[in-house]
């Protein structure tokens, strides 16, 4: 349920953080509309999509199911899909859009209350950060931030400018989740010693390609944004900037960020004491930068549980394989993803009294191997859960929701900034091969638990090295 967004909840939130880099000036706000004036029963929510690829076009068109929601604009660099974006929106009977590949004019105008971020990772902050000086509320998918100071930065400018954000980890709106977060807390599997999280999945390969020419239809200069500027390839555009790390996290981010999150929601911490990582590109071997293999391992204190205490998360990530074997077994397949692809991800919570899993489908729980009582396990046996399009609109209409009421939503920017951060950590570790100590608040990794020494190598990876002007950085 949607909570009042109160002065001392906005106290609280940027006590804990700060802006270490230098950021250009922000926008002047540009919205003619009282920033946090609730609206009334017959007004239209304007809401304008800022990215038209594959995620964007998702969003869209649960949007377009939404009665009260205008879409007046949308916005992406590549000319043809944000045509095609247009003409969607004019086939379901509304009034054909403005089309734009300049994100600044969707801020500009007043008839646009709130945007959707859907752009590739590395665009987030600086489009988020804009968005909130502008006077707009944002749907901004994950993950929060290319590197841990801009999810800072999101953080600071959302509570700086009073905005409404939603992030993009729909499993907040699901049930089961829930329910699973109140069983943890709630001290019933006793004492979590460990959690686990995993993607495996049989992938193709992404096959080498040469550099070459971008497509007329895409504005190069500004698909590459703050990052920055390489040789046009297609290998690293379109659909897999993710597997490249000036765009992006690999897998780690684009996918365990939703679990990673759910480990903080339901065991009530923020980031982890340390974090080491290993693994390659050494299952397919392939185009991709970022590893198709790793192991992950994260020290968490919890001091908010029944049972307080130290705990171990372990992220698992294999992209050659699909298939996971420890027990509890998890599904055949996923239904977020292409079931072809044989898909398994989901979070085990390791109690002294039972084993609790929860993915897609629901949740089960297992007692330990000294009981006898029965599994509850609560997930359909024909592994059809709940299409993944329904989690995402009870999110979206959870947002809208809270861009009418000035509620906080299911999913606050906190919450996706600290899952992102972590997995963030765990890529610093693997790429520098240290055993990584932070204090997020601290904005430094450290070589020791007692965060004496000073981690050089994986402080200077807590943010972009340089960013490319005239596209950012901007400043909180």
């Amino acid at each position: 349920m949607s909570k009042p967004l109160s002065r001392r909840v906005f106290l609280s939130h940027t006590g804990a953080v700060a802006i270490g880099a230098a950021w250009t000036p922000p926008l002047p706000a540009q919205s003619t509309r009282p920033a946090d004036r609730p609206f009334g029963a017959g007004e239209r929510v304007g809401v304008g999509l800022i990215g038209c690829g594959r995620r964007g076009w998702q969003l869209l068109d649960l949007l377009l199911r939404q009665d009260d929601v205008d879409i007046p604009v949308v916005c992406d660099v590549d000319s043809e899909r944000v045509a095609l974006a247009a003409q969607r929106v004019e086939q379901a009977g509304r009034r054909k859009p403005e089309a734009t590949v300049d994100f600044l004019k969707v801020l500009d105008r007043s008839d646009v209350h709130a945007v959707v971020v859907a752009t590739p990772d590395h665009w987030h902050a600086v489009q988020h950060i804009y968005a909130c000086a502008a006077g707009k509320d944002i749907y901004v998918e994950s993950p929060v931030g290319h590197n841990v100071i801009e999810g800072a930065a999101m953080v600071q400018a959302t509570r700086k400018y009073f905005r409404v954000v939603q992030v993009g980890m729909q499993h907040r709106s699901a049930a089961w989740f829930g329910d699973a977060v109140q069983q943890v807390r709630a001290g019933k599997l006793g004492k979590i010693a460990e959690t686990r999280t995993w993607n495996f999945v049989k992938a193709k390969p992404v096959p080498p390609s040469d550099d070459g020419q971008p497509p007329a239809s895409l504005d190069y200069d500004k698909w590459v944004g703050p990052a920055s500027m390489r040789p046009y390839n297609r290998g690293r555009g379109h659909g897999l900037f993710y597997n490249w790390w000036e765009y992006g996290g690999g897998l780690l981010t684009r996918c365990n960020v939703h679990y990673q999150d759910l480990i903080h929601w339901a065991m009530r911490v923020n980031g982890p004491a340390s974090v080491t990582a290993v693994g390659g590109n050494q299952g397919l071997g392939d185009f991709r930068e970022t590893p198709d293999t790793m192991e992950a391992v994260f020290e968490y204190d919890t001091q908010l549980l029944p049972r307080p205490g130290r705990f171990m998360h372990v992220y698992s990530l294999r992209l050659s394989n699909g298939h996971a074997v420890w027990a509890p077994p998890v599904p055949a397949h996923n239904s977020s993803f292409d079931a072809a692809s044989s898909m398994h991800t989901g979070a085990l919570f390791h109690g002294e009294d039972a084993t609790l899993l929860v993915d897609e489908l629901g949740l089960a729980v297992f007692p330990t191997a000294l009981r006898q009582d029965k599994p509850i396990d609560t997930r359909p046996t024909d592994n059809t859960g709940p299409p993944f399009d329904v989690l995402t609109m009870a999110h979206i209409q959870d947002f809208v929701n809270c861009v009418r009421t000035r509620g906080e939503p299911r999913a606050p920017i906190e919450a996706g900034h600290y899952a992102a951060a972590a997995c963030h950590l765990a890529n610093i570790a693997y790429r520098t091969g240290h055993r990584v100590y932070c204090k997020l608040a601290m904005q430094a990794c450290f070589t020791d638990s007692t965060l004496q020494a000073v981690d050089t190598q994986a402080t200077e990876m807590l943010r972009r090295a340089a960013y490319r002007e005239p596209y950012g950085p901007p400043r909180v």
